[in-house]
């Protein structure tokens, strides 16, 4: 999984601004092969979090998910979910079994971001990947820092793409 410097930053702050409770979003960006690129993250407030649960609620993350592809435009979409643990914990049997459920929906990979509290502040970082239809699988991964912004698909001949 990769994710922009932007979207990072963007995950952070919401975390550091909600602690201590969790928080959460979704994230969009696109697929190179079984890679989830993480080009943007957007906060999906949830009013009933705690410091041990945050739920991702289907009507404010439907809007803000319509709003995110309005600005962005193709070929950005849904590429998964993240959300903070305020203690330093990697994500739990309910995270994985949530993505295990959102991945059912999908022919292709989706991913999860959880940013973890530490004593240096928001610096845990864990991500998984699950494969639903096609292959039930799920996968912890690397979260790589893109070092360039923003993170847009390139063709062969180096314009955008359109899909």
């Amino acid at each position: 999984m990769t994710i922009s410097p932007e979207s990072l930053a963007t995950i952070r702050r919401a975390a550091e601004q909600a602690h201590p409770r969790e928080t959460g979003g979704l994230i969009i960006g696109y697929r190179i092969g079984s890679t989830v690129v993480v080009a943007h993250a957007v906060e999906v407030p949830d009013e009933a979090a705690t410091s041990h649960a945050y739920t991702r609620r289907e009507g404010p993350a439907q809007d803000a998910l319509n709003l995110a592809r309005a600005r962005l435009g193709a070929p950005m979409g849904y590429v998964g979910d993240w959300h903070s643990h305020p203690a330093s914990a990697s994500p739990s049997r309910m995270d994985k079994s949530a993505l295990r459920r959102t991945a059912l929906q999908f022919k292709l990979p989706i991913g999860q971001v959880v940013i973890a509290h530490t004593e240096n502040g928001y610096t845990g970082l864990f991500g998984t990947v699950a494969w639903g239809r096609q292959r039930n699988r799920l996968e912890e991964v690397p979260v790589v820092r893109a070092s360039t912004e923003p993170l847009v698909p390139v063709t062969e001949e180096g314009g955008t793409t359109d899909d």
